[in-house]
C-alpha cells in the first residue's frame, strides 16, 4: 500500500500502482484463492507464474488496460465476505481572491475529489481528477512529453532514469490556476 500511494503522488511510477499481484496475505485475495479458486495456500511459488497469466488472458480478451492491480481488486471484492466501505477523501475547498488570481483554502468548506488511473489507451499512465462534464485534469504522469496537457503537479526527475533527486521540487503548472478552478467550479 505504501508502494501504491507514492506511485500515486508521484514519487515512483505509476507503473508501481498498476503492478500490484496477487497474494495470499489475507483478506479478500486470500478468500478468493482457497475458497474459489481451491488455491493450496502452501503453492505459493506457482501463483505469480499463474496470475501473470490469468491476467494475460483476461488481458487479450478485453484490453492491455486491465492491470493486476484490477484483477487484485476484483478478488478482493469478489472474496470479501462483509459488506465493503470504501475510502473516499475530503479535500478542503478553494476561496478565489478574484484581485490576486491567488486560491486560498476555505475554512468552512470541503470538496469530495475523484481520481482515476487511466492508461490513455496505450498503457501511458496518468493520475487524473474529475472536473465535470467530460473535462479531466491530469494530477502527475509518467512521462510528461506523451500527454497534450502538461500535469498539474510535476516532480523534478534526474535526466536518464528519471528518478527524483534528493531535494527535488515539486512544480505546480504554470496553468494551474485555471485547472485549479476547473476543479473547484467544475464543468456545466
Amino acid at each position: 500500500m505504501v508502494i501504491q500511494l507514492c506511485a500515486l503522488f508521484g514519487l515512483i511510477s505509476l507503473n508501481f500502482y498498476t503492478f500490484l499481484p496477487m497474494h495470499m496475505s489475507g483478506g479478500g485475495p486470500e478468500k478468493f484463492m482457497t475458497s474459489l479458486m481451491g488455491w493450496d495456500k502452501s503453492d505459493d511459488r506457482n501463483l505469480l507464474a499463474w496470475n501473470v497469466k490469468t491476467v494475460n488472458e483476461i488481458q487479450m480478451l478485453f484490453n492491455k488496460e486491465f492491470t493486476y492491480n484490477m484483477f487484485e481488486n476484483c478478488s478482493c471484492e469478489i472474496g470479501r465476505l462483509h459488506t465493503p466501505h470504501d475510502v473516499f477523501f475530503e479535500l478542503p475547498k478553494l476561496d478565489y481572491d478574484t484581485s490576486t488570481t491567488t486560491p486560498q483554502v476555505s475554512k468552512s468548506k470541503s470538496l469530495q475529489m475523484f481520481f482515476r488511473i487511466d492508461g490513455n489507451r496505450n498503457n501511458e499512465w496518468s493520475l487524473q481528477a474529475y472536473a465535470g462534464g467530460k473535462k479531466k485534469v491530469i494530477i502527475f504522469c509518467d512521462d510528461c512529453s506523451k500527454h497534450k496537457k502538461k500535469p498539474l503537479l510535476e516532480w523534478q526527475r534526474m535526466q536518464g532514469n528519471l528518478m527524483i533527486p534528493p531535494r527535488a521540487k515539486l512544480t505546480i503548472g504554470k496553468s494551474s490556476v485555471s485547472v485549479l478552478k476547473d476543479l473547484y467550479y467544475g464543468t456545466p
